[in-house]
């Protein structure tokens, strides 16, 4: 678990919304810190999502620039997504042959 003594940035792993419109809540998983639900606004304003770590990760992270912050979101949304439509789209290995 991270220390207050030795903070680092949040590395996002995954980022997901189950669902979509005003209020939706998106899971969000973070390397070595476990994974939280939060609304959109919650994550893309890093000194709420800052808050919400602390209190419900019982983490700290180093601060980071809130325009570096809204890049490693999109950066994630991205990554998730693609790494779930690999995992949709098996293609036929017998097609191959």
């Amino acid at each position: 678990m991270r220390t207050a003594s030795s903070p680092e940035a949040p590395e996002i792993l995954r980022l997901i919304s189950p669902g979509a419109g005003r209020g939706a809540q998106w899971q969000i998983t973070l390397g070595g810190a476990g994974t939280m639900t939060l609304q959109a606004r919650d994550i893309l304003r890093y000194r709420t999502f800052h808050a919400r770590a602390m209190e419900r990760l019982l983490v700290v992270f180093a601060w980071v620039d809130p325009k570096e912050w809204f890049y490693r979101v999109m950066q994630a949304i991205c990554r998730t997504a693609a790494e779930d439509a690999g995992e949709l789209y098996k293609p036929d290995e017998e097609a191959d042959r």
